[in-house]
């Protein structure tokens, strides 16, 4: 930021007064003369050094905005656009400045809480959404037409993307959980718990990992072992009977790979289908 004509002066005149050889010249508010040739020295140098010091300002000003206006669409940038998306809001492109935005902002208006971005091989961009807080949701068709609509203004030249929103993905758990005895009328709840929990804090289409379900559930206070029998997995519109991927099956790890399950939603809840949920595949058993 510029200094003014004067802090600039005053600065001048600081560096005089410490330096004995000058320090006996008197500019006019020390009492010297005020179109004296120090003081017409110093109000010449103040005045061309805020003059710099604006164009500086007015360069480094330029040079934001051509940036901000130019920046390359990296995964980070195309996450931070989606989420600052607001539903029933008109974005506008500035003619100036290129720049796309709200005239008002709106945070509650901003219903998209979670995106990931990311290439596909045939060099689409998968931009996978959801909404809500602690239990994510799909967007309504509505919403998500609106937000492709305002990403269309954003949107580099070339560049295909394909907006993902889909409702949770299902895991389906079959085991027998040995737990103490003396947690019999508080031990099934708490480790449904602690799966409900595990799973709402995946991070945002990231991995479900058998290893870490099982450390979770082991760390339930009162469980002392647990054996896998069946571990699936599915994308919501995915048949539980015909179409679930087999990721442990009649306790074996079916392969390397199966060891975790990319979420195609991005996040993912317990199985809900009747007769496969975790009342019904959890059997408790007293270790004794």
């Amino acid at each position: 930021m510029a200094l003014s004509i004067e802090q600039t002066k005053e600065i001048i005149r600081a560096t005089k007064n410490a330096d004995p050889v000058i320090s006996s010249i008197k500019f006019a508010n020390e009492g010297g003369s005020q179109t004296g040739t120090a003081n017409a020295w110093a109000y010449l140098h103040a005045l061309a050094s805020n003059l710099l010091s604006q164009l500086f300002d007015k360069f480094q000003s330029d040079v934001t905005t051509l940036v901000a206006s130019n920046v390359a669409a990296n995964p980070l940038w195309i996450k931070n656009k989606v989420l600052a998306f607001q539903t029933g809001y008109q974005a506008a492109i500035d003619e100036a400045t290129f720049i796309t935005s709200y005239v008002a902002i709106d945070e509650t208006a901003k219903i998209v809480t979670q995106c990931s971005v990311k290439t596909a091989v045939n060099g689409t961009v998968n931009i996978k959404v959801a909404k809500g807080g602690s239990t994510p949701e799909k967007l309504t068709t509505p919403e998500l037409e609106e937000l492709e609509s305002y990403y269309e203004l954003i949107n580099p030249s070339g560049i295909i993307v394909n907006f993902i929103s889909k409702d949770a993905d299902r895991l389906f758990i079959e085991a027998t959980i040995f737990y103490n005895g003396q947690y019999i009328s508080i031990i099934e709840d708490n480790v449904k718990d602690a799966i409900t929990a595990f799973l709402a804090a995946l991070p945002f289409d990231g991995n479900m990992v058998i290893s870490d379900l099982e450390a979770t559930i082991r760390a339930v206070e009162g469980v002392t072992d647990i054996v896998f029998k069946n571990v699936y997995a599915r994308a919501f519109e995915t048949d539980f009977l015909t179409g679930a991927t087999k990721l442990m099956d009649d306790y074996k790890l079916l392969a390397i790979g199966s060891r975790k399950w990319e979420t195609v939603a991005g996040y993912m809840v317990a199985e809900d289908t009747s007769g496969y949920t975790l009342t019904d595949k959890l059997t408790f058993t007293i270790d004794g």
